[in-house]
């Protein structure tokens, strides 16, 4: 059946909605398509309704169309307005329900369309209707749909106010002239998120706009709360009656809001006093009425505390807010705070909350305090200065003169410092450390139990806690900020407090405070035990205050090494402390220290306690991760630690343990380099283990694939041990059909590269995984460059296999890169295509064709920088060195070729196009070898029997001279393994790798290549006296006689063989 339609007012007649329908010439509609989509009016309300209804069946068949019919809708003009009248029908007829699902599409269509765009919006006359529609809509009996109606009118606040909407405030609080209780407290639940929304908008206009809406609405507002915190104290001071009345809860709630109201006028109402210099001046007047309003609203905290007391949520939210509130006006305007009526009594009220906490505790009010002192230490500390280094210099940013400002300045710097001095005295301090060492710190007996119940999961949760959210790490923040603006007077105090419980027995419960004393036996675990804990979390967290206060060598041998080595049940909280603390004291762990530190960890390592194993794995990461970490001095645990670490993550449970586990096994790979070799077995043994594992944890298989990477690089030449593994993983993980390789692909890239350089000769097994290299190419280019440098070391290893069975795919996926990449992923290459042409000077250039086809557009087509003609042409240099038919039959293929060369220059052959640009770019190759190989190439195109290269001697003479003069004399060959336009992989010096793998390969090509071999200066001499038989003796003589003299001078000093018309000139 269907729901009842809308019924009209009674006594009415239907009426049509009250904006315009259809557009006019004077606005434009945007819609979807205006011919099939005509405005919605009154009578779609019914089927509206209908929709929205059927939007909130729990069947799928049924709520399904009435969404993709909603969406459709939306999508028409006046959808808002009928939404609107749906909302403020509140008979008995209309379902609730219904209302706040019209609330919903009504404020999500606000988002989507309100701004007007090509294709779809909404006119500005139903904008007028709608703002009108909605502050009618705000006294609204439901809390659900008062809530959306308020986002609401904050979004379209947010996008018209003040260009569209400008008395919008105006009219918004016009409606608490005659309204009831409920009507004003929705107008403040309004308001709350209208200067929510504003606030946000961050141009300099917008804030200027939002200081001449705190400029009209601070006076009322403040006026208003101040009403409503006089009532409500009233009524709790009569004995709370009267609490559970409507009235009362509807006033709780108003003054709420205009608390909220009140923190962002004054937060962003107001320029931030670190920049003006000015005081704001509502912070004087509304920090001590806040203060007052909690100090007298606290005390009923202790008769509400309960949960299901009815008074609960309203007392602890007012309580919270107000702290909250405070601590926000103290960020935003920390000058202003420095009045001597405001931030004095807020550290004392703060100060005696922290020192004197009332019991039962209130963790999430003392939070706060803490928070308070802390900005206020930091403050003192060192955010005065960085403040006044925000303070513009300029006249124009800042206003006065930069004299006026820097006195200014000084005199604030001056009174916030004798304020904070004279507050945080050495004995407050001192007290105040105390108490956080001996209250908080202390675990409870509700960490103990969380403790044995979920070893693991406690490990995890201790680790995650923020300091803006629970006690203790927020209490370790407030100390630590102590430690660090009162050294010299804690310093003392703490170490006496570490001394104090080493002094303690074990079998003596000797208490450090009250709070201890009523924690004795908590958990079974005895009082010293967890004031001893305690004071080692103190001394772990100021480790660099206390670096030079501490005696970590005595501490060490005569309490952390006994502690450590205490198996007893009930000592496992301070053996978990005690390791953590030798990682944060790491740089005190002296050499001859570290191997006991090995020792005691590892075997902590073999405990039952989860959580004190994986503080084992955190002490052990420290320290070798540690700069002094020596390699030689932990050989001897390395086997032992790498069994515990493997045994640990057979063990967890939960992903956060795998993977600090597995951190520390792939710190130790990397740290320990070939030195891990002894122990890659058992390495490689647990890596399908911990693969199989890890299913569906990529971040943990990342980590396998990282550590294979390390292990593969340390084991070298001897890596083919780790093939059975190591290959079916890396099909895997380079395969990126996968369902996994958004996450493996880029580390499984980098291991197959990895395996390729170390491989010590070829290997066929590697062979079937190059299918997945163009099938990566093909996807992306984001891993182009790691890409290239595998194809260029499967050239290098086993060439004639590679490009006899996936040439065709290896020319395509190179031919593809070119236009599709930037220059610099296409600089990258022409190494590889060097190296190809290098391996198989004849069959490489025919394979190539298309990709060299490429090459010469590029060169040809003018629109390239020089660097890449350069380069490109390097390519073809190669091309024409080594195989000057193919580089012929090159020539004539590209001259049938349209379009490759410019209009204005299809008249020059193609070849003499190349020499000209060839010639012309040669400067911009950056290596000496690029240089040499362009000018034998050179001297190679002297002889082919082209007469029009005669026309271009002087540059290529001039090329050639300057190449042999750059070769110093006879010894003009290449050092091997001189890279010509991007950095191999290779490591520049072979020797370091003992000449295995990649760099062996590299170093036997480049001992074969002619640019090494060959002689310039004889391969000059002798094509140029070759050239006298090619054109013959006078014609090649008045070509000569063409060149500058200056050039032919170095030509005759140069050149072993020079022709006599060179000789005579």
């Amino acid at each position: 059946t269907n729901p009842p339609p809308v019924p009209p007012e009674p006594g009415a007649a239907p009426r049509e909605l009250s904006y315009v329908c259809r557009p006019t010439s004077q606005s434009r509609v945007y819609m979807a398509n205006p011919m099939q989509s005509p405005p919605l009016g009154a009578e779609d309300l019914n089927s509206i309704y209908s929709h929205l209804s059927s939007a909130l069946s729990q069947d799928p068949t049924v709520r399904q169309p009435a969404e993709k019919a909603l969406e459709e809708l939306a999508r028409r003009v006046g959808f808002c307005s009928c939404l609107s009248e749906i909302i403020a029908k509140r008979s008995a007829d209309v379902q609730h329900e219904v209302r706040w699902l019209a609330t919903v599409y009504f404020k999500n269509s606000i988002t989507r369309h309100w701004r007007a765009r090509p294709d779809i919006g909404i006119a500005s006359e139903e904008k007028v209707h709608l703002r009108a529609k909605v502050l009618e809509l705000v006294r609204e009996d439901s809390h659900q749909v008062a809530i959306q109606i308020a986002i609401i009118l904050a979004k379209i606040a947010r996008l018209d106010y003040p260009k569209d909407w400008a008395n919008l405030f105006p009219l918004l609080m016009g409606q608490l002239e005659a309204a009831d209780e409920l009507a004003t407290q929705r107008v403040y639940l309004c308001l709350h998120h209208v200067l929510k929304e504003l606030s946000t908008k961050r141009l300099l206009a917008d804030q200027k706009n939002f200081a001449e809406i705190a400029r009209f609405l601070f006076d009322h507002v403040w006026g208003q709360w101040n009403s409503d915190t006089r009532d409500i104290l009233a009524v709790f001071a009569g004995g709370g009656e009267g609490t559970e009345s409507a009235a009362f809860k509807v006033t709780c709630e108003r003054w709420r809001f205009c608390l909220k109201a009140l923190r962002r006028l004054i937060c962003f109402g107001y320029a931030g006093d670190a920049r003006t210099l000015q005081e704001v001046a509502a912070v004087p007047v509304v920090m001590p009425a806040l203060l007052a309003a909690l100090q007298q609203l606290l005390p009923y905290w202790v008769h509400v505390r309960d949960e299901s007391h009815p008074l609960h949520n309203v007392i602890a939210k007012g309580i919270l807010k107000l702290i909250k509130t405070a601590i926000e006006v103290q960020t935003s305007h920390p000058w202003s705070c420095t009045h001597p009526d405001v931030m004095p009594k807020w550290l004392h009220f703060s100060f005696e909350q922290v020192c004197a906490p009332a019991q039962p505790r209130f963790d999430s009010f003392l939070i706060l305090n803490m928070i308070l002192l802390q900005n206020a230490l930091k403050f003192m500390h060192g955010n005065a200065t960085a403040l006044a280094a925000q303070v513009p210099t300029s006249d124009a940013q800042g206003g006065g003169t930069a004299a006026g400002r820097a006195q200014t300045l000084a005199s604030l710097r001056g009174q916030a410092a004798h304020l904070y001095s004279a507050f945080f005295d050495a004995p407050r301090v001192m007290q105040l450390a105390h108490t956080v060492v001996t209250q908080y710190l202390p675990l409870t007996a509700e960490d103990l139990q969380s403790w044995a119940a979920d070893p693991e999961g406690y490990y995890h949760e201790q680790d995650i806690l923020s300091h803006k959210d629970s006690l203790r790490p927020c209490a370790e923040t407030l100390l630590l900020i102590a430690m660090q603006s009162h050294r010299d007077a804690l310093a003392p105090s703490l170490v006496h407090l570490l001394n104090t419980v080493q002094a303690q027995p074990p079998a003596v419960a000797a208490s450090l405070g009250a709070y201890a004393a009523a924690s004795e036996g908590a958990g079974g675990v005895p009082v010293e035990l967890l004031n001893r804990e305690a004071v080692y979390n103190t001394v772990g967290i100021g480790a660099y205050e206390l670096h030079d206060h501490v005696d970590f060598a005595a501490w060490f041998h005569g309490h952390l090494v006994p502690e450590l080595q205490d198996r007893h049940a009930s000592t496992r909280l301070v053996r978990r402390r005690a390791a953590w603390t030798v990682g944060c004291w790491v740089a005190k762990v002296t050499p001859e220290m570290r191997p006991t530190c090995y020792k005691l960890l590892i075997s902590m390592m073999e405990e039952q306690d989860m959580c004190v194993q994986l503080s084992a794995v955190n002490g052990m990461r420290a320290l070798v991760e540690d700069w002094g970490f020596c390699e030689g001095r932990f050989l001897e645990f390395a086997a032992p630690c790498f069994e515990r670490l493997f045994a640990l993550l057979d063990k967890a449970a939960e992903l956060d343990s795998q993977l600090q586990v597995f951190n520390l096994v792939y710190i130790l790979i990397e740290r320990l380099g070939e030195k891990v070799r002894p122990y890659a077995n058992t390495i490689l043994e647990m890596i399908p283990v911990l693969w199989e594992q890890a299913d569906g944890q990529s971040l943990l298989r990342v980590q396998l694939v990282q550590s294979l990477q390390h292990l593969v690089s340390a084991l070298g030449d001897g890596c083919h041990m780790a093939y059975p593994i190591l290959l079916p993983l890396l099909r895997y993980c380079t395969d990126p059909r996968q369902p996994e390789a958004l996450n493996l692909l880029e580390d499984g890239l980098q291991l197959w590269h990895e395996t390729l350089l170390q491989a010590p000769n070829q290997e066929p097994q590697l062979l079937p995984i190059f299918p997945n290299l163009p099938a990566v190419m093909a996807l992306t280019t984001e891993h182009v460059k790691v890409c290239l440098s595998i194809l260029e070391s499967y050239l290098l290893l086993q060439g004639a296999e590679v490009l006899s069975q996936h040439g065709a795919a290896v020319v395509e996926t190179l031919a593809a890169l070119f236009g599709a990449v930037n220059e610099r992923a296409t600089m990258m290459i022409f190494p590889v295509l060097d190296t190809l042409l290098q391996c198989f000077p004849a069959e490489g250039p025919v394979l190539l064709e298309p990709v060299l086809l490429k090459l010469l557009g590029i060169v040809l087509g003018g629109k390239e920088s020089d660097m890449m003609v350069a380069s490109a042409s390097g390519v073809l240099s190669r091309v024409m060195l080594q195989n000057s038919a193919a580089f012929g039959q090159l020539m004539t293929k590209a001259s049938a070729i349209p379009g490759l060369v410019p209009a204005d220059k299809s008249s020059v052959p193609v070849l003499l196009q190349f020499v000209d640009v060839w010639v012309e770019s040669a400067d911009s190759l950056c290596t000496t070898k690029a240089r040499k190989l362009t000018a034998l190439a050179l001297c190679t195109l002297l002889v082919a029997g082209v007469p029009q290269v005669l026309e271009r001697l002087q540059g290529i003479f001039s090329i050639c001279t300057s190449v042999v003069y750059e070769m110093d004399g006879d010894s003009d060959t290449v050092p091997p393994g001189y890279e010509y336009w991007v950095t191999h992989g290779a490591p520049s010096d072979p020797e370091e790798r003992n000449m295995s793998g990649e760099s062996l390969r590299r170093k036997q090509l480049d001992a074969l290549d002619p640019v090494t071999t060959l002689n310039l200066r004889k391969v000059l001499g002798n094509k140029l006296a070759e050239c006298s038989t090619v054109y013959g003796e006078s014609i090649f003589a008045s070509a000569v006689n063409q060149v500058d003299p200056a050039i032919l001078k170095q030509l005759q000093e140069t050149s072993q063989s020079a022709p006599a018309s060179a000789a005579g000139v």
